[in-house]
């Protein structure tokens, strides 16, 4: 699992960049085996995320997975933000 895993978003209420450390907000989800010549396992974790902008204070949701291939290395993400 990526135990410190830093993403940079922007605050769609202040226009504002932040990063947020998202190892607490994932959950594994699921792991699925490559082929023969694959590097191991891809991790797949739901993250949610639903606090107040670190900066302006107002209400935010990140959501969306986050995949680790090979294990212990981000691989990419389809993670968005939103006012809530």
């Amino acid at each position: 699992m990526l135990d410190n895993f830093k993403k940079s978003f922007k605050c769609p209420h202040c226009g504002k960049t932040f990063d947020l450390n998202l190892a607490d907000y994932m959950e594994f989800s699921s792991a699925c085996e490559h082929g023969e010549d694959c590097m191991g396992i891809e991790n797949e974790y739901s993250v949610e995320y639903t606090e107040d902008c670190p900066l302006c204070k107002k209400g935010i949701s990140i959501t969306g997975f986050l995949y680790e291939y090979p294990e212990g290395a981000y691989n990419y993400d389809n993670l968005k933000i939103e006012k809530r």
